[in-house]
């Protein structure tokens, strides 16, 4: 069911890219946090600010069976299939919630957060893989300080292209991310892509950053024409909207993007 939802975005909206990740949950499942169903217009979530399942890095553990759990296994298996059925017409994208994300759900937002002030010994022992510090909860300096050393690890010993998403406003870590060695950064509609594109200088790739709450959610195709260009025209070299889309948007909105892109590579090559 997931390898067949994932691969519409190829099939009936014309992306050349799938990922059959559709939720921010699967990992922490694993791990044992509490989940909050939602209704059908909405994502699941995770319990997190008032029913944190760890309190500091000696609580941390692997559960056994982690891999084996149906959460991610729903992923890995999706991945065979679609790299089975589509893999030499498209990208396949894996994805994974990494530690700073994660450590929201298992000791709960403001408890981390805290932690980053009282003990930042304490978070780096909580942190080992690569994730987004998210730019409206912590600084590009939290990210230089916690994380830029470990996406830098991460892009040596990955002999994967990676691609790194952080939400929100993100030009002040723009710098540090363009040395990690990543592929690519994934950014935020809150940044200016000439901005964006000034700031990297060259130094990794961009994806991005149609809008999703006004333009994708709310308007229609003439806007997310207006946008694609504006990242064009900028020289981002992948787009895509911003983050997880919107449940309920307009499939005429999201096929307007490759729509875009192909009139735009029309006129100017």
């Amino acid at each position: 069911m997931a390898a067949r939802l994932a691969a519409t975005g190829y099939t009936e909206l014309g992306f050349d890219a799938v990922a059959p990740y559709f939720t921010i949950i699967q990992e922490s499942s694993a791990l044992g946090c509490d989940m909050q169903w939602e209704e059908k217009d909405n994502w699941p979530t995770v319990v997190r600010m008032y029913r944190p399942i760890w309190k500091d890095s000696r609580d941390i553990h692997i559960p056994s069976g982690f891999l084996e759990h149906p959460d991610n296994i729903a992923i890995t298996k999706s991945i065979e299939i679609l790299k089975q059925e589509i893999g030499n017409e498209v990208a396949i994208i894996g994805k994974t919630m990494g530690p700073w994300t994660l450590a929201y759900h298992v000791f709960g937002v403001e408890n981390f957060l805290l932690m980053t002030i009282d003990d930042p010994d304490e978070t780096m022992r909580c942190t080992h893989l690569p994730d987004h510090a998210t730019g409206d909860l912590v600084s590009g300096e939290y990210y230089r300080r916690f994380l830029q050393d470990i996406h830098i690890e991460m892009a040596e010993r990955l002999n994967v292209p990676l691609i790194l998403h952080i939400c929100g406003n993100t030009l002040d870590r723009m710098p540090y991310i363009a040395d990690t060695g990543m592929a690519y950064f994934h950014f935020d509609s809150k940044n200016d892509p000439q901005a964006a594109m000034d700031t990297v200088e060259g130094k990794i790739g961009l994806v991005g950053n149609i809008n999703n709450p006004t333009t994708l959610y709310a308007r229609g195709p003439a806007e997310v024409r207006e946008e694609v260009f504006a990242c064009l025209d900028a020289g981002v070299q992948m787009i895509a909207p911003e983050c997880a889309v919107p449940l309920a948007t307009k499939l005429e909105n999201l096929i307007a993007i490759p729509d875009a892109v192909r009139e735009w590579c029309e006129t100017n090559t």
